[in-house]
Parts: C-alpha cells; sequence; structure tokens
C-alpha cells in the first residue's frame, strides 16, 4: 500500500486535475483549502475513499509535497481503530528507515486529532533498479468523524520539511469534515 502512494507521490500531478481555492473531492467526505498550481486525484481504496493532493515541485529534484486523505470506514474488512491504526502506522517498515515522533492530541476546527510526524529513509523504488535513496518527512494526522476516521498525510522531501509544518496545521484548520459527527 505504501509503494502504491509513493508511485502515486511521484506520479500524480500528471493524472489530476488541478484546482485552487475551496476543494469539496467527488465523494463529498470533505473540504478543504487548496493552493494554486495543486493537482487532485480521488480514488476508491480497500479501507474507503482516498483523496490525493499534489503540489508543485519548488525546487528542481526534490519531490513535490502531496497531501493524502484517506476516509477509514468501520464496516471495511481490516478496520483498525484509530488508536490502533496511529501505533501501526508509526512502526518500522521493510523497505524504509523510519523515525517516528510521539503522538499529540490536539484540536484544530473544533476536532480533536493525533498529530505526529515520522522521517523516513527510502530507496524509491523500492523493489526495482535502478532506485535512488529519498528522506522524506510525513506529517500525519487521525481525525475522528463518527465511527470512521480520517487520515490526513502530508508528504515533502526532507529539504522543506520545516517550511511545511505550518502549512499542515492550516491545512488541518480549514479541513471541514462533511456529513459526520
Amino acid at each position: 500500500m505504501r509503494l502504491l502512494l509513493l508511485a502515486l507521490l511521484l506520479a500524480g500531478p500528471a493524472q489530476g486535475q488541478t484546482a485552487s481555492g475551496t476543494y469539496m473531492p467527488p465523494s463529498g467526505s470533505f473540504v478543504c483549502n487548496l493552493k494554486e498550481g495543486w493537482t487532485t486525484l480521488e480514488e476508491r481504496s480497500p479501507q474507503g475513499m482516498s483523496v490525493h493532493l499534489f503540489g508543485p515541485a519548488s525546487t528542481p529534484g526534490l519531490i513535490p509535497p502531496a497531501y493524502h486523505i484517506h476516509l477509514i470506514q468501520k464496516d471495511t474488512p481490516g478496520f483498525l481503530d484509530i488508536s490502533d491504526a496511529v501505533k501501526k502506522t508509526r512502526k518500522k517498515e521493510r523497505f524504509a528507515e523510519r523515525t517516528p515522533a510521539p503522538p499529540q492530541s490536539v484540536r484544530y476546527a473544533g476536532r480533536s486529532m493525533k498529530l505526529f510526524e515520522v522521517r523516513e529513509r527510502r530507496r524509491l523504488p523500492a523493489e526495482a533498479l535502478p532506485s535512488e535513496a529519498a528522506v522524506l518527512h510525513h506529517f500525519y494526522a487521525f481525525i475522528p468523524a463518527g465511527d470512521d476516521y480520517f487520515i490526513v498525510k502530508l508528504t515533502v522531501d526532507e529539504e522543506e520539511f520545516e517550511d511545511y509544518r505550518q502549512e499542515f496545521r492550516g491545512f488541518l484548520k480549514g479541513f471541514q469534515i462533511i456529513g459526520r459527527k
């Protein structure tokens, strides 16, 4: 699954549609603010709907920033409650060296959520040659939505992660869940 997301991260901008301003995916599950030049892609995954927002590369050679927003629905196979999902996300992976920060409980836009960051060193693509070493930084938010929850992840190149910390928090402040309490 993570390899698919990284492949989408690298190939995504050519597949989606460019949007800016207020964005609502076709599923209508949330609304967020989207900066000019970002492209979008929505797809169904085994756990529910997934939306990918791909930003423009600010520096040639760096991986462009990308949001991955997953609606995890309780009635889907393999459902994990939110605390187990946080633990699983913070675990090590076979093809990556991961360093997770401790999760924090915070409130944005009237909603409680768990936030944490993960620094990750991996080879891209992981299972094919030639591959290159990449150091990524992921910002995660796990947001309860009734019996379901959203996972919002921002992936950026390690060289730019400090520039995106405030961007991520601002994005969460404008993230509104539709139709779930």
